[in-house]
């Protein structure tokens, strides 16, 4: 989705300066960014010769943690349980369990509401601007929610099923409140370890903030 937005937007904004007398000043601005997508970026704007920028993936505030629970449903509870109060995004991989995970909230009393790509157009943006404008506490959604919605106040997000790559992974954990330190929490069941110690592996070369001892079966290690 991420690329096919990009490439959708800039080739609507390229079209339009075309149609000016003369070239405006361009400046892009992406959250996270491989480097085919920056290449793509520079080429469709046919930016000339542009100074690029790019920050580290290092957020001070941020708090990583990695859990292998026995169910995973009841460790999601408990994790927000530990957030009362607090706005937090649960991230699943499919509908479908988008849709069982916030069915389960609900009916264990947590205020919770559901956002994916099979809800209609309405029901989307109500559901979105419920969490928003904080009508609704706990948001539960595949990654097609997050891309440009501006909450100050998320202190948390879970993702309930293994991102499918390591961009997926910093674009969920990266929706979360930018100035207050915030928790994020990889749930996983064992044969997705190799996948995650990989993750694992190129996130640490890019942020210290992994606790050492994080591998948590609820108080046993492993």
């Amino acid at each position: 989705m991420g690329t096919r937005f990009q490439t959708g937007i800039f080739e609507k904004n390229r079209r339009i300066y075309k149609k000016l007398s003369y070239r405006p000043i361009i400046a892009a601005f992406t959250a996270t960014a491989t480097d085919d997508v920056r290449e793509d970026i520079i080429r469709i704007l046919k930016l000339n010769n542009p100074y690029v920028k790019v920050t580290g993936f290092n957020r001070e505030n941020l708090y990583f943690e990695v859990q292998r629970p026995k169910d995973k449903f009841t460790a999601l509870c408990d994790i927000l349980d530990s957030h009362k109060n607090q706005s937090a995004i649960v991230y699943c991989s499919t509908r479908k369990t988008v849709e069982e995970v916030c069915e389960r909230l609900n009916d264990n009393g947590y205020d919770a509401t559901r956002y994916h790509a099979g809800l209609d157009d309405d029901e989307r943006q109500k559901n979105q601007d419920d969490f928003i404008y904080d009508r609704c506490e706990i948001m539960v959604a595949t990654n097609a929610f997050g891309m440009g919605i501006d909450k100050s106040n998320v202190y948390l997000v879970v993702h309930y099923n293994m991102p499918k790559n390591i961009e997926s992974y910093y674009q969920e954990a990266g929706r979360a409140d930018v100035t207050a330190v915030m928790q994020t929490v990889l749930c996983f069941t064992v044969p997705v370890m190799s996948i995650l110690q990989d993750i694992l592996s190129k996130i640490r070369m890019k942020t210290r903030n992994i606790r050492p001892n994080a591998y948590q079966n609820y108080g046993k290690g492993f």
